[in-house]
């Protein structure tokens, strides 16, 4: 995924900061949080983004909310970017933290999309494709969605294997709606 500049030289900066204090697994576990809980509160995001709230202000409710949940360095880095004007990159900064970090680390992450919970055997069989497909070290991110109907869908990186049903019914329908003159055949019109 591509971020801004502002949001890599930030997460790059963040990144030293924690290689250099060996803290780079609490810093990127204090980035997720940060990440998952801009996107889930439109009132944070708002927040954020409101130029009528203080910078002081912004700060106060930021620390309330993330006091005793994240490290010096991220409550820091809070700060920095809202003095700066740049919180509204905030969930940016905290996801090209995470990006940097599992490319340092040579890891990726492998999302595996099923319609039900998936059980042990399938997942360790799903972890072994998977890993054909990638020289990198791969994390399974599990996605439960009904709305496939049933297969799988695999995403690493920018690549996309869909094995679900959903794909193959439409695919199905696809080709029977090329499939004109069938219909002709029975309407003398």
């Amino acid at each position: 995924m591509g971020f801004s500049k502002i949001a890599n030289r930030y997460a790059k900066s963040l990144l030293q900061l924690a290689k250099e204090a060996g803290q780079m697994d609490a810093i990127g576990a204090d980035m997720q949080l940060l990440s998952e809980t801009i996107s889930d509160s439109k009132d944070l995001k708002l927040l954020l983004n409101n130029p009528v709230v203080t910078a002081e202000q912004k700060f106060k409710i930021l620390q309330s909310v993330f006091d005793g949940k994240v490290s010096n360095a991220t409550i820091n880095l809070m700060q920095t970017t809202i003095q700066n004007k740049r919180e509204s990159y905030l969930k940016d900064i905290a996801n090209a933290y995470i990006s940097q970090q599992m490319a340092l680390e040579n890891k990726e992450i492998a999302e595996i999309t099923t319609a039900v919970p998936i059980n042990d055997e399938l997942r360790a069989k799903a972890l072994s494709v998977i890993k054909t497909m990638s020289d990198k070290n791969i994390t399974l991110k599990e996605i439960v969605d009904a709305d496939i109907l049933g297969g799988m869908i695999v995403r690493i990186g920018d690549r996309q294997i869909d094995a679900s049903v959903k794909r193959r019914l439409r695919t199905f329908q696809q080709e029977l709606s090329k499939n004109v003159h069938i219909s002709d055949r029975y309407n003398p019109n």
